[in-house]
């Protein structure tokens, strides 16, 4: 498996996002008294496809090479929230086709049960998308060190709240595969950051040399022109970020 796949996976799964999120629309005119619970989907919708953009972004413009077991955990994942994604479908197209009428399905035939259980299973497969990116990104920049803690425990969170019981707890269930998923992520995080600490321990002191001389050598224009603090004295440096938050995000 090599990065194509990954972002050929992310453009399937943002068609099918798209095509799912149209018909959304039509329903949401046509079922009023639905409105409410179908709008909540469709934004959980557009969130997921916006997330799986920025993922399939980050694998094009960065020209990196993700662990194999990263690659595999990456496409489990897109597997699942694909599987979520062609749920929904089949079930409105339940609605479309059942006797009770679209109206009568949704009280009486269990469609708005169905659609709540949806809905939940999209806001957990769109959390592990996002800790998916987040993984991505660490695992290119290699800046693991503060973060990995964090993606940790939202992984453990996230696996706390996948219901693995009735009818959601067999194997083929699309909440059952994220689960197993995002173990596995978990596992190589801490695997990163093992690896990580060690390389980040050794460069440290080389890249504060590297800073200082640079500093030393830039004049306080270049800075501004650059968009960046013309000192590196924290007092002054503060009241300069506050103002200018991509130096924020280059500095974490």
């Amino acid at each position: 498996m090599d990065p194509l796949s990954i972002t050929v996976s992310c453009v399937t799964l943002v068609t099918a996002v798209s095509r799912v999120t149209y018909s959304l629309t039509g329903f949401i005119r046509e079922w009023r008294d639905a409105s409410a619970d179908l709008e909540a989907i469709s934004q959980e919708l557009m969130s997921m496809q916006m997330v799986i953009w920025n993922l399939r972004n980050i694998l094009v413009t960065e020209e990196s090479t993700l662990p194999p077991k990263l690659r595999e955990q990456i496409l489990g994942i897109l597997h699942s929230c694909n599987q979520v994604v062609v749920a929904i479908e089949a079930s409105m197209t339940s609605h479309a086709h059942s006797r009770l009428g679209k109206g009568g399905y949704w009280t009486l035939g269990g469609g708005k049960e169905n659609m709540a259980k949806h809905r939940s299973s999209l806001e957990v497969h769109k959390s592990a998308l996002e800790i998916t990116l987040e993984l991505v990104s660490i695992s290119i920049s290699r800046d693991i060190k503060n973060d990995t803690t964090k993606i940790l425990e939202e992984m453990v969170n996230l696996g706390r709240r996948l219901p693995i019981d009735q009818a959601r707890s067999r194997r083929s269930s699309p909440d059952r595969m994220l689960k197993k998923e995002l173990d596995d992520s978990n596992n190589s995080t801490k695997t990163y950051q093992y690896e990580d600490e060690a390389y980040i321990s050794d460069s440290s002191s080389e890249i504060e040399n590297q800073e200082t001389n640079l500093l030393a050598q830039t004049p306080a224009s270049q800075y501004l022109s650059y968009g960046l603090p013309p000192t590196t004295d924290p007092k002054h440096m503060n009241q300069y970020l506050v103002h200018q938050p991509y130096f924020v995000y280059l500095v974490m």
